[in-house]
């Protein structure tokens, strides 16, 4: 086979060729003996171009083939088809038909036959190939004998044109996607191709415009002259150009975006896209942000105009005079506590008339619309009703509805009349839907303005009143003062104080308490006649100033108070008698300005406290007791933020009466000032509580009880400390955590520490004050609650209170043998009671004031576990306590130190 296609030949083809440089003689020499040897130059021709030859002998069958295309496709030799029906196994089932087709040609007298068949690779892949077949032999009878043919592998051009295919349809796709239109212009205007997505828009179809001008099938002449100079001028320039255009089509006026590219000098692709519907968009968007702008200059006018004027009308007016779109409309709008007519550009008469609130509620919540008038006639009284008419407005008329709304809130509504035939349409919404919200911006203003104004009056009235009893308060009593000195001579300035007050706010809490001073300031007013007089200061102290023409007056107005306060106050079926402490300070005798009767009267009422009165006339000598307690509570603040200022703690124990030894200590804080000297402990405690400075003192003194209960604790003794721990502190959000971060700082164990605080504490909060206490108990200190029996607490609370000790108070002790002798006194009955409830709960009681053997005899013979007074021990130094301590101190030999 292969000799018979390349069969050898004498001629050299390389005779007459001269190499030009050393490679390509290599490379000629490699290629003229090629051409020496035909059998290895056509196998070279048959691998470049990737064929096979073939010969088929049709009366038996068999096939002569080159491998090449065989062995590409994986096959080895022995593999190869030897005859026809072999081969068909190689061809792909729906192309074998095709053979058979071209053999049955070449028998029927035709020359020459081709086809495409898919061959089966050895991987089960199938790759085309053409084949060409042509007789080479015939028999007399012009029958075909043997064939030759030529099988090329076709694959890749497949492949690539399945990829160009593809491509196109996607091309395709993209183009039917695009909304233009694309033409082919010629030099002359012809078109020359039409391309669109929908074709039936303008009703342009290409056969109906392909060979046509432009002007005749789709634009009408009239405003295409600009297309066609920019045509022109892109023939001319050969550059892209956009172009705009208003066109008269099929459809009437459209607005094109226009490209026009150059293809060659011949002809140029013009792309054409209808933007109608965005331009008129944009014209609309254009005269909406015009009317923003108008709407927003009327405003900030219409809120500059004076007060007097109507907003709503002005603003109503000057839109009318601006859109003809206003036409008759009318504004109704909640005003007060009424929906009113708020403005009309057609009649000043409906100007605000009050409308039925029905009308707001049956359309809160709807949007813009149209409605005949007859849907709302019949909600409107008959007066309203035929003032409309005489307006020109009929029951057939149709009314444009436009809410106006105010923090999400409908609060009127724009009413337009339509004209007969007028539509709703989405500009007609759109500006009314603006103004509703301008005017929605005019509302919300005015009411803050509104709202300021009476904000301003309010706190006008606040600077100069009391917030709790409305009473004025010193500026307001100043100026009237002030304005009153030019009308009388003398004036009497009375300072009330109620000094109980604080504790019935500490047990019954502060809503408790402002009611009972509400109703203080209503006894005042009452009684004076009226508040003008009168100013609350703070907590629970009053100021009375009122002109006098002598003392006797005073004393008949301080009579008046004496009795007016005689009658408890009842907050919640609970009965507070209040004493009033009065301070009076006469004008001009004890003072010139206002700030110095003030201040006398004031010193005069503490003066008057302290010496147990309930009235007191200002003196040179009561002002001292009020600079010395400034003094000291300046001093105090100093000595709480620097370490040493003459703070120390003494102690008193606290003895077991069963064993006579000391069982506890107290420890209670002493002040010795560095200039002054010693300062009573009630002192500064009591100033302590009203300054705030409580929980300072209070801290500074559990860090030194700590401290000493560690020394104590380091040498064998131990013996717990109780601290003293107000209301205030008890009732401190942090306290707990302090007292374990003072216990881990000292490193000192909670059975070492006692804590005792007052029955009141536990009246404000009971709850709060249980859960504390509960919480210092898992922490191993022990409670006791002191003054037992002198509070206001419930006793229903002790039943759930982890306490230790409940402390009789030293009033119950002093003078007991008296109280014993006096059968009318219930001392006695009082402290048997207290003891045998602290049994009942499990509690140990500690009698307070022990001075003699008789009060401890009896305390212990009652049952009474412990005591605490002179007769043991006074409070003294931590060494002088230590020595007993040590000395296992008994109490048949007391110290009186």
């Amino acid at each position: 086979m292969e000799n018979k296609f390349c069969k050898n030949s004498s001629h050299n083809p390389c005779e007459g060729f001269s190499p030009r440089n050393s490679t390509s003689q290599n490379e000629f020499s490699y290629y003229g003996n090629m051409l020496k040897n035909p059998e290895k130059y056509c196998q070279f021709i048959l691998n470049a171009v990737n064929i096979s030859l073939f010969e088929l002998d049709l009366p038996s069958g068999k096939i002569s083939t080159t491998p090449d295309l065989f062995i590409k496709r994986g096959y080895k030799l022995e593999e190869i088809p030897k005859d026809l029906d072999s081969l068909k196994k190689f061809i792909h089932p729906k192309e074998v038909h095709l053979i058979d087709k071209a053999l049955e040609e070449l028998h029927s007298g035709n020359s020459s036959a081709s086809f495409e068949v898919r061959v089966k690779t050895i991987n089960g892949l199938w790759k085309w190939s053409r084949v060409s077949l042509w007789v080479e032999k015939r028999d007399p009878s012009n029958n075909s004998l043997k064939l030759a043919g030529i099988a090329l592998d076709i694959t890749p051009l497949k492949e690539k044109g399945k990829q160009l295919k593809t491509k196109e349809r996607y091309i395709q796709s993209m183009l039917n996607a695009l909304p233009d239109m694309m033409f082919v212009i010629s030099k002359e205007g012809v078109c020359l191709d039409f391309k669109t997505a929908d074709s039936s828009k303008y009703s342009v179809r290409p056969e109906k415009i392909i060979g046509k001008k432009l002007e005749d099938a789709v634009f009408s002449e009239k405003g295409f002259l600009n297309l066609k100079k920019a045509i022109a001028e892109v023939f001319e320039t050969r550059k892209l150009k956009t172009v705009n255009f208003w066109l008269k089509t099929s459809l009437g006026m459209r607005f094109f975006e226009i490209r026009i590219s150059p293809i060659d000098n011949r002809k140029v692709l013009l792309i054409a896209r209808d933007f109608t519907r965005q331009k008129k968009v944009q014209q609309k968007l254009a005269k909406l942000n015009k009317l923003r702008k108008l709407l927003i200059e009327s405003t900030n006018d219409i809120l500059s105009a004076p007060v007097e004027t109507n907003p709503y009308q002005l603003f109503l007016e000057k839109m009318a005079d601006t859109l003809p779109e206003i036409g008759r409309t009318t504004l109704l709008l909640i005003m007060g506590e009424n929906l009113k007519i708020a403005a009309s550009t057609f009649s000043s008469k409906l100007v605000s008339i009050t409308l039925p609130q029905k009308l707001l509620d049956l359309y809160d919540g709807v949007e813009p619309c149209v409605l005949e008038f007859a849907e709302i006639a019949k909600y409107l009284p008959d007066d309203l009703l035929k003032a409309i008419e005489d307006e020109g407005i009929a029951p057939t008329d149709n009314l444009l509805l436009v809410p106006v709304a105010s923090e999400e809130n409908v609060v009127g509504f724009l009413v337009r009349r339509m004209k007969k035939a007028e539509s709703l349409n989405e500009e007609l919404k759109e500006i009314f839907a603006l103004i509703a919200s301008q005017i929605s911006t005019i509302y919300k203003r005015l009411q803050l303005e509104d709202a300021l104004r009476k904000e301003h009056k309010k706190y006008k009235y606040l600077a100069t009143h009391d917030a709790l009893t409305r009473l004025p308060n010193r500026r307001n009593l100043e100026g009237r003062f002030e304005r009153l000195k030019l009308s009388y001579n003398r004036f009497a300035f009375v300072y009330l104080s109620l000094t109980k007050f604080k504790r019935v706010n500490g047990a019954f809490g502060h809503m408790f308490g402002d009611a009972i001073l509400v109703d203080v300031a209503k006894r005042l007013v009452n009684l004076l006649g009226s508040k003008k007089g009168i100013c609350r200061l703070e907590g629970a102290n009053f100021f009375l100033m009122f002109p006098i023409a002598g003392k006797r007056q005073i004393e008949e107005i301080t009579k008046k108070l004496k009795t007016a306060f005689a009658e408890p106050f009842r907050i919640m079926d609970i009965g507070i008698t209040l004493t009033p402490i009065m301070g009076i300070a006469l004008y001009p005798e004890n003072g010139s300005s206002f700030a110095e009767l003030i201040q006398n009267a004031e010193i005069t009422a503490h003066a008057a406290e302290k010496e147990g009165k309930e009235l007191l006339f200002f003196d040179e000598s009561t002002g001292t007791d009020l600079s010395r307690r400034v003094f000291i509570e300046q001093e105090l603040r100093k000595a709480l933020n620097e370490e040493e200022m003459g703070f120390s703690l003494y102690y008193q124990p606290i003895v077991n009466l069963a064993t006579d030894k000391i069982a506890f200590l107290e420890a209670l804080a002493r002040w010795n000032h560095p200039e002054v000297g010693y300062v009573n402990p009630n002192v500064f405690i009591e100033i302590a509580e009203e300054s705030g400075l409580i929980h300072s003192l209070g801290k500074r003194m559990l860090d030194m009880a700590c401290e000493q209960a560690k020394k104590w604790f380091e040498k064998g003794i131990q013996t717990p400390i109780f601290i003293n721990l107000s209301a205030l502190e008890l009732h401190r959000d942090d306290i707990i955590l302090q007292i374990s971060k003072s216990l881990e700082k000292h490193n000192l164990p909670g059975t070492m520490l006692g804590i005792e605080v007052t029955e009141s504490a536990f009246v404000k909060d009971p709850e709060s004050a249980i859960r504390k206490i509960d919480a210092l108990r898992k922490m191993g200190i022990s409670i006791a609650i002191d003054d037992f029996g002198t509070g206001y607490s419930s006793l229903n609370y002790l039943r759930f209170m982890s306490v230790n000790h409940l402390k009789i108070d030293l009033s119950f002790v002093s003078d007991l043998k008296k109280k014993i002798e006096d059968s009318s006194n219930k001392t006695v009955a009082i402290i048997k009671s207290i003891i045998a409830l602290a049994n009942s709960l499990d509690f140990s009681v500690v009698a307070e004031g022990i001075e003699t053997d008789f009060q401890r005899q009896f305390l212990k013979k009652l049952g009474c576990n412990y005591g605490q007074g002179y007769l043991f021990c006074k409070p003294a130094e931590a060494k002088t306590i230590e020595k007993l301590l040590i000395n296992d101190f008994r109490s048949e030999y007391p110290v009186i130190s």
